[in-house]
């Protein structure tokens, strides 16, 4: 799917900034913070406009959004192609090269602990050195 599918199929609104965020994210293999991604668009967009953007990109479950250990909020594109699908399983970000890579969904064991509660937000975050980065050591 090219990205104008993709945004049609989550009902977002195609805009040149929204295809413009959606490809850089894309492009790349790893989570971008809010102001990463405010300079590499600083000539296109303004730093309110790329909240706007990703703030649809949640709402539609097209992205991430990722909590580190330190507490930084990153974005990161996650290839499902249904909107309905939710974003409720671990990802894991690499120290080296922040890439970041989607796990699979948790065991059903583990949320049927969790039935019993209303879970709003469920970020599951492993961190570490991936396959490539501990080669290259």
């Amino acid at each position: 799917m090219n990205t104008r599918e993709i945004l049609k199929a989550h009902d977002v609104r195609i805009t040149s900034h929204r295809l413009d965020v959606l490809k850089h994210l894309i492009r790349f293999n790893h989570a971008f913070s809010h102001s990463t991604l405010e300079k590499q668009f600083k000539d296109k967009m303004d730093r309110v406009t790329i909240y706007r953007i990703l703030d649809c990109f949640l709402e539609a479950n097209l992205i991430c959004k990722i909590v580190d250990s330190n507490g930084k909020v990153s974005y990161v594109f996650d290839n499902h192609s249904r909107k309905a699908e939710k974003h409720d399983h671990p990802h894991f970000k690499c120290y080296s090269c922040e890439s970041v890579v989607g796990l699979p969904n948790l065991p059903d064991s583990y949320l049927a602990k969790l039935s019993g509660f209303k879970i709003d937000h469920l970020m599951v975050l492993a961190e570490g050195k991936c396959e490539n980065c501990l080669t290259d050591n």
